[in-house]
């Protein structure tokens, strides 16, 4: 039974903690407990169409699949607030660029967040196995890693611009000659602009932004919003001095906002000219390896409920629309798992085809969350796992006057026999916004 509460995550812990732990090494032990090293057994959710059943404390419901479907979906909602401290947003967060997605936290690292990290695996193999989308909010930075892949500087620069762009500037610096200066910029120290957080920018060579907020441990300054045109040239004493004077060493601020050396004694190492391309590979080396503990913790769980060595076959473009499905979905799939149970020439079956085809990407969301349980679709396939029903509704007075009902459970939808296109499309606006679980 999970209560309302507190989160789903949380629960779902620990009622997995407290099972009978299961014969550690055997294939079909029923999972569930802990696994001789500690960590979080996870096989009890091996099942191929439902991982788990749901009872919600208070409520009459019962799960024939949409109130699993509901949790799955609250799960994943849930590690995209602040409610939970496994994950923290990015870099590049600003409250009005609705860049949401969010990377592992450095910090989690007790036991009991480890697990939680082990169950969010373990959620993605369900994802991959059942064939239910779970919309997790992470970034394409996260998913590279969780394949073992190695972050370009294109990939940091999707999280953490002005990290991208410091780093660019630094390793685009040239030794001041008479040919560079043909094709290079050539800046000596007056020209270089220190913003309060000793980013080096350039009036020369590059572009800046506007003040804006930065995300969380991210401090807030002058963003560069495009890399240097042209490298700068400048003498390798114009280089030593300016950094000096910006006081840059061999350290590195993490994505939770703690100072860590670069290598030993790395604080009264400044960077200099020669360093330059070491302090540059050993920084973007810290922000791949400083969600190492994390990965490694989300790929044990995944690893309970699918082959990695399976995961290899795919890039991490595909893996995370395998996990989290389609959130863009077009009205033509729901048209081709549909299961009309009014006449096929009613008029309004086009009014609702209409509706949705003019639905944001977000109200087509709240549409299926209304409909089915979970806020996507299953990307690339042509059919689904369950088809869509449009069912008639029975009303007595003005059907105008009627909201639609849904049977998660069945994917459902009881439509009163409205009298227009308008009170249609209308009354379901009102229904999902209002008269589904968020």
């Amino acid at each position: 039974a999970l209560p309302r509460a507190w989160p789903l995550l949380e629960q779902m812990l620990s009622q997995m903690e407290s099972r009978p732990s299961a014969v550690v090494g055997s294939a079909r032990g029923g999972g569930g407990g802990l696994t001789a090293g500690g960590g979080l057994d996870v096989r009890v959710l091996l099942h191929p169409r439902r991982a788990f059943h749901v009872r919600f404390e208070g409520e009459a419901a019962v799960d024939q699949g949409g109130p699993y479907r509901e949790a799955m979906d609250g799960l994943c909602a849930e590690l995209s607030t602040e409610v939970l401290t496994i994950l923290r947003l990015t870099p590049n967060w600003e409250p009005s660029n609705g860049m949401d997605d969010r990377v592992f936290n450095p910090r989690a690292t007790s036991q009991r967040e480890l697990r939680m990290l082990e169950l969010m695996g373990a959620l993605m193999g369900v994802a991959l196995r059942t064939k239910t989308p779970l919309p997790f909010r992470l970034a394409p930075y996260a998913w590279r890693l969780l394949l073992l892949e190695r972050p370009t500087l294109d990939d940091l620069r999707t999280i953490d611009s002005r990290l991208a762009t410091q780093l660019e500037a630094v390793r685009a610096a040239r030794v001041y000659s008479e040919e560079s200066t043909e094709t290079g910029t050539e800046i000596g120290t007056e020209d270089i602009v220190l913003d309060e957080h000793d980013e080096i920018t350039s009036e020369a060579g590059t572009e800046t932004g506007t003040e804006s907020e930065a995300g969380e441990g991210g401090g807030s300054g002058v963003v560069v919003s495009a890399p240097p045109r042209a490298p700068l040239v400048m003498s390798p004493e114009a280089f030593d001095a300016t950094y000096e004077a910006a006081c840059v060493t061999f350290t590195y601020r993490r994505l939770d906002g703690e100072e860590v050396e670069l290598k030993p004694g790395g604080a009264s190492l400044p960077l200099t000219f020669d360093t330059r391309e070491e302090w540059c590979a050993l920084i973007e080396e810290a922000r791949r390896r400083e969600g190492d503990a994390q990965v490694a913790a989300v790929r044990r769980g995944l690893a309970q409920l699918v082959p990695l060595p399976a995961l290899s076959l795919f890039t991490a473009a595909e893996l995370e629309r395998m996990v989290c499905g389609n959130s863009d979905w077009g009205v033509e799939l729901l048209k081709a798992n549909c299961s009309l149970r009014i006449g096929s020439t009613d008029p309004r079956v086009e009014w609702l085809w209409a509706a949705l085809a003019e639905f944001s990407s977000e109200e087509r969301a709240l549409f299926l969350k209304f409909a089915w349980g979970p806020s996507r679709l299953p990307s690339g396939v042509a059919r689904l796992p369950q088809a869509f029903v449009v069912a008639d509704m029975h009303c007595s007075g003005n059907p105008d006057d009627y909201l639609p009902a849904s049977h998660a459970c069945f994917f459902t939808i009881d439509m009163p026999k409205y009298t227009n296109a308008k009170s249609l499309k209308d009354k379901l606006l009102f229904a999902i916004y209002n008269c589904a679980t968020s």
